[in-house]
Formats: C-alpha cells, structure tokens, sequence
C-alpha cells in the first residue's frame, strides 16, 4: 500500500470515529435535552400539586369552621326546644311563675332520638315535690298578666315535631336570622 492511501484510510477512520463521535454526542445531547424536559415537567407537576394541596388544606379548614358553627347552631336550638318543653310542662303543672324554671335541675333532660325531650315530666314532678308553694290551681302560661287564652277558645297542645317541615325550616331561619329574640 502506498502512502497517500494509507493517508485517505487514516484519514477516512478519523472521519468516521469523528462522526461516530459526533453522532454519540448528538443522541447525548438529545437524551439531555428529553431528560431536562421530562424534569420541568415534573416540577411544574410537583407545583401544582402543592398549589391543590394549600387549596384542599385552606377548604378543609372552611368546612371545619362552618362544621362547628352548625354545631354550636344545633346545639343552642336543642337548648331551646328543652327549655321550650320544660316550659309547657312547668305551665301545665302549674307552676305560678315561669321565671322559677332557672330553679330546675334541667341537666338530665336529653332530646332522644325519636326527637322528643326525654325527662321533662320527672324534673317537673321532683320541682313541684320540693317546692309545692310555686306552684298555683292557675295553669298560666306566661308571667304576663295579659297573657291569658280569648273566652271561648280552646288551647291546642302543638309538639314542636309535629310542625310540617317547610315551617321549621322558616322557623329555623327566623332563629338564625333574629338570634336575640330567643334570649332568656
């Protein structure tokens, strides 16, 4: 072999290890290129997610509040409804003066599940029992003296449950909407 062919070989297979190396370096940079592509990707994805994740958290905290508001709401109404109970019992027992509820020991009554205040009739009886002087032959219902029932009209025992349900819900958004009217 002569010199100049040995020449164009040699410089045949620099060529070509040239070009294997440039087309090597080339599906490198491609793959770096797809791998950085794929991380931004996946930080844009991971920024999301935390942006749902401060979202969820800040909802769950809003549900929690509005959770125990309708709680303390609930409860202060079935406060009431036993209150409203043990009135209509103490009346009807004769109880001179409605003001001398706060003397009861209302502490066992409870709303069962049937709705109905459980209790009312065996705090009312125990009341009467130690203190027979409060209670009157009057069965009034209100310590107004201009509370009485029209001549001639009879009174109608109405249970609180027994109201159709498109009334309690007025009634329960006049409650909510007029909270200082049910003070005691």
């Amino acid at each position: 072999m002569t010199v100049n062919a040995e020449e164009k070989t040699a410089e045949s297979a620099a060529s070509e290890a040239k070009s294997n190396k440039s087309g090597s370096e080339d599906r490198e940079i491609t793959e770096l290129k797809k791998d950085i592509k794929h991380r931004e990707q996946l930080k844009e994805a991971l920024k999301e997610n935390e942006l749902l994740k401060i979202s969820a958290e800040k909802e769950k905290k809003e549900l929690l509040d509005k959770a125990a508001i309708l709680d303390s709401t609930a409860k202060a109404m079935k406060e009431k409804y036993v209150l409203a109970e043990l009135k209509a019992q103490a009346a009807a027992a004769g109880l001179s003066d409605l003001d001398f509820i706060k003397m009861m020991d209302s502490s066992s009554l409870i709303v069962g599940e049937d709705g109905n205040v459980q209790g009312v009739a065996e705090v009312v009886s125990a009341f009467k029992t130690a203190k027979p002087y409060l209670f009157g032959a009057e069965k009034k219902s209100s310590s107004s003296s201009n509370a009485g029932t029209p001549a001639g009209s009879a009174v109608k025992k109405v249970d609180a449950l027994s109201i159709p349900k498109e009334d309690q819900a007025a009634a329960l958004k006049n409650a909510l909407a007029n909270p200082h009217m049910f003070n005691s």
